[in-house]
């Protein structure tokens, strides 16, 4: 789950993605930005990875809903949230992540299963 996503982030979601032996793989960005023309623009190699792809954009009284954390789960019982961006950008900022494991990783888990159902699937 990342909010901000240029091509050399994608790379590098693509290949945590190509390493992972997750059965569920599941990208989630969101409309503002290039995010989804991104994803969307890659869809045959992230489609052939396994992954879907969801834009979590949701309107409310003044724009749009919109996230700010990243997140990166393993399963249930690990995940990693911080702050860290999907760009090139990003490997020269200071941002803040924690690895979270057992009980934390399942509420991650709860939280993310909760926006991918008000999310829109992304036709890859």
């Amino acid at each position: 789950m990342t909010p901000f996503l240029n091509a050399d982030g994608l790379r590098l979601v693509q290949q945590l993605f190509a390493r992972t032996r997750a059965s569920n793989r599941i990208l989630i960005v969101r409309r503002a930005g290039d995010a989804t023309r991104i994803v969307l623009d890659d869809a045959a190699q992230l489609t052939a990875l396994g992954v879907e792809a969801f834009d979590y954009t949701v309107a409310s009284d003044d724009g749009f809903e919109t996230f700010l954390a990243k997140v990166a789960l393993a399963d249930d019982q690990l995940a990693y949230v911080g702050s860290a961006n999907m760009t090139v950008f990003a490997r020269h900022s200071m941002d803040l992540g924690l690895l979270v494991e057992a009980r934390p990783a399942r509420v991650v888990a709860n939280v993310l299963r909760a926006v991918v159902k008000v999310s829109t699937p992304l036709r890859l």
